[in-house]
């Protein structure tokens, strides 16, 4: 099968990129952002009860660990990748930061879906919107807010 491969960018206001800048390891943030938002959240509780063990967001995100379906196998500061499977489905999830630019990327991998499916177009929007809100709570966490 031919994968299917997105990428979608956002940039960021000036105050954020620096607060994200400011960071030893920003993917970490990103990760956070993208996964601990109010649109992932109707995700993770439809995964949570098969996976306990993985469900609770990881103070930091570790090569080889695991959340919920993901496995990261890329950590560096700029750039995170996480895989997963099920089934016949496997893929990659990437969030990335371009500090001069001041943009933040999401990009995903699909194997097992045609790309010619109506699910990608499905997919697409559902990332951009993710994507939007993982924007959104950083600039928060950057305006000072406790999330």
């Amino acid at each position: 099968d031919e994968p299917y491969v997105d990428l979608f960018g956002s940039r960021l206001t000036r105050g954020c990129s620096l607060w994200l800048d400011s960071h030893q390891h920003p993917c970490n943030e990103l990760a956070h952002a993208f996964f601990g938002s109010a649109r992932f959240a109707p995700e993770r509780l439809l995964m949570t009860p098969f996976m306990t063990t993985y469900m609770r967001l990881p103070d930091t995100f570790i090569l080889g660990k695991r959340f919920l379906f993901w496995t990261v196998v890329v950590n560096a500061p700029h750039e995170i990748i996480l895989t997963w499977q099920g089934g016949n489905l496997q893929g990659a999830t990437m969030m990335s930061f371009d500090p001069r630019l001041q943009r933040v990327y999401h990009g995903n991998c699909l194997v097992g879906i045609p790309p010619s499916s109506a699910l990608i177009e499905l997919h697409r929007f559902y990332a951009q919107f993710l994507l939007e809100g993982m924007v959104h709570r950083l600039e928060k966490k950057s305006n000072g807010a406790v999330l």
